[in-house]
């Protein structure tokens, strides 16, 4: 009996251990992971988030029906928590649910960095009405898509934007788009 006890208790902490997936980095207020729904996952997360939070993608490929949409938020971070900007990717060309990829409206002092987005049906990274926009080590872009959206990076009507370290391709308008944002680096 102690045998049966002792191996049953073996294989408890083993699934425990396996079914944990990524830890939740100390930095991170918020925190989600792939799943079987990701834009159900990824906007329940997003409810009733406040000023100066941290939303952290863990790595993975995030699939998306409908627009992820922050808005009237300051200090916010929203981050890939993989080793490079690649190993965190919001794919939405399965999008149906609307034009835009990631939506930030009205977003002061917003960090966006280290992550990859794809294939939504028209923008897809889309910030206005911010102040203090960074984007920071991303990668934004059509792989799948045909015919592409049209602008990877798009911070309009919002002022002091940095886009540091960052990549558009696959465009089919410009990818990246500040024509309508003050003081822009």
């Amino acid at each position: 009996m102690r045998q049966i006890n002792f191996a049953l208790s073996v294989i408890s902490i083993l699934l425990s251990l396996v079914s944990c997936g990524p830890s939740r980095p100390a930095d991170c207020t918020r925190f989600v992971t792939p799943s079987a729904d990701d834009t159900g996952t990824v906007n329940a997360a997003i409810v009733g988030i406040a000023d100066c939070e941290t939303f952290c993608f863990a790595p993975g490929t995030y699939r998306f029906t409908d627009p992820v949409d922050f808005r009237d938020l300051e200090g916010l971070t929203v981050r890939g928590t993989g080793a490079t900007r690649a190993e965190v990717v919001l794919d939405f060309s399965g999008e149906t649910g609307g034009a835009k990829g990631l939506t930030f409206t009205a977003v002061n002092d917003l960090l966006l960095e280290n992550l990859t987005v794809l294939d939504a049906p028209g923008d897809n990274i889309f910030a206005t009405g911010s102040m203090g926009v960074t984007f920071r080590n991303v990668s934004s872009g059509w792989v799948t898509r045909m015919p592409s959206g049209r602008y990877a990076l798009y911070p309009v009507q919002s002022t002091n934007v940095l886009l540091d370290d960052v990549e558009a391709f696959g465009s089919s308008d410009a990818g990246i788009y500040v024509g309508q944002a003050t003081n822009c680096i």
